[in-house]
């Protein structure tokens, strides 16, 4: 018809904010389907994270399934021997069962209640599947508001033999965080 169409993608150039420490909540997939590959994937993708995070930076490990379980005591530096100590205890965690991942994410959003300062986030690296309890549009409603009230964003690495992008791109597109796939 002769018209013509085109997309422009505008990224502004905006200095990054270091207004304190980033404490991060890390929410492990340990349910059945993460197996294989798929959990050699989300390993070394946790690794990749905690090796990029800074002096100040502060991460909370939990392993989660049915029951979202901390690995270790409070935030502690990437570099801290009580981390190192959570990935060991996460590597002979058995993946078994199905995930809840209100619960997990819940779970995540506790640890973070009474953090002041800096900014906080969830990295969730899992497939985001939710058969033990899914998430209706109440709940999920719910969950969203409490994680805007934190200021909490969420942030996933999808890995697994089937994923649910669109619960994890809907949690991080109301929380300003990230979705990853993995291919």
């Amino acid at each position: 018809d002769g018209n013509h169409y085109f997309a422009v993608s505008l990224t502004p150039d905006l200095p990054s904010q270091s207004d304190g420490p980033r404490h991060v909540v890390v929410l492990f997939d340990t349910s059945a389907s993460q197996t294989g590959a798929y959990r050699e994937t989300a390993f070394a993708a946790l690794e990749s994270c905690l090796s990029k995070l800074g002096r100040q930076d502060q991460v909370a490990i939990m392993a989660v399934d049915l029951e979202a379980r901390p690995l270790q005591s409070g935030f502690q530096p990437a570099g801290n021997p009580s981390v190192a100590g959570a990935l060991a205890a996460l590597q002979d965690v058995s993946p078994l069962g199905s995930s809840d991942m209100e619960r997990a994410l819940r779970a995540g959003l506790d640890q973070m209640t009474e953090l002041q300062g800096g900014s906080r986030s969830i990295l969730y690296i899992g497939d985001g599947l939710s058969k033990a309890n899914l998430l209706g549009s109440d709940s999920f409603r719910a969950l969203i508001g409490s994680l805007r009230t934190e200021q909490v964003s969420v942030n996933s690495y999808a890995v697994g033999p089937h994923v649910d992008a669109q619960l994890l791109a809907a949690l991080a597109n109301q929380t300003g965080g990230n979705l990853y796939v993995d291919e």
